[in-house]
């Protein structure tokens, strides 16, 4: 009997090791799928991409018609978002958030959004009634603090926050740099003060 035992167990102590050199054979394992390094933008590249945004805009719109409405800036915007790290949403993102103006047809849309907060949101709920989408979107900090905003035709009509911390030095904020607004003054003819 103790011998059975034995050679039952020195068979069972074999087969493991057996299964274990076979697990670390180079050839027989399962390699991890190889996931590229993401590469972010150093913020002077950010800014560059937002100034070449800015200056598209100006050349892009027409009354009726902002180069914000059009997919050629939504995928400007998406490609400035693809290599930033993407940043917490504060009080001041949501200020400057517009909401639609009937009497004058202004307010932000979508991708305005979307290079407002460095980021996309999740989407809450959709609606389509007779030629008009309604779409509520969620934007979210990963301390809870939040941004829900509805958009009509992908303008915002509607917006509310929770929780959202003030900005601090280093913030997001995509806005054009000064030297950019020059240039652009100057190339639509603007007289441009220097002691400015």
């Amino acid at each position: 009997m103790i011998v059975t035992t034995r050679a039952l167990l020195a068979t069972v102590l074999l087969a493991s090791l057996g299964v274990a050199l076979h697990a670390q054979s180079p050839a027989l394992q399962k390699k991890p799928p190889s996931v590229k390094a993401a590469t972010y933008d150093t913020p002077a590249q950010t800014q560059a991409k937002i100034d070449t945004l800015f200056g598209w805009s100006i050349e892009h719109s027409a009354a009726g018609s902002p180069a914000a409405s059009r997919p050629e800036y939504a995928l400007q915007v998406l490609e400035i978002l693809q290599h930033i790290h993407v940043p917490r949403i504060t009080v001041e993102m949501y200020e400057r958030l517009s909401i639609h103006d009937y009497l004058d047809d202004t307010g932000d849309f979508l991708a305005t959004a979307w290079l407002n907060f460095g980021q996309l949101p999740s989407e809450l709920s959709q609606t389509s009634i007779g030629g008009v989408d309604v779409v509520v979107y969620q934007w979210k900090n990963s301390d809870g603090g939040n941004v829900i905003a509805t958009f009509r035709n992908r303008q915002v009509v509607s917006k509310a926050q929770s929780g959202l911390p003030r900005a601090e030095p280093g913030d997001w904020n995509p806005e054009v740099s000064e030297a950019a607004l020059i240039q652009i003054r100057a190339k639509r003819g603007f007289k441009i003060d220097p002691a400015k």
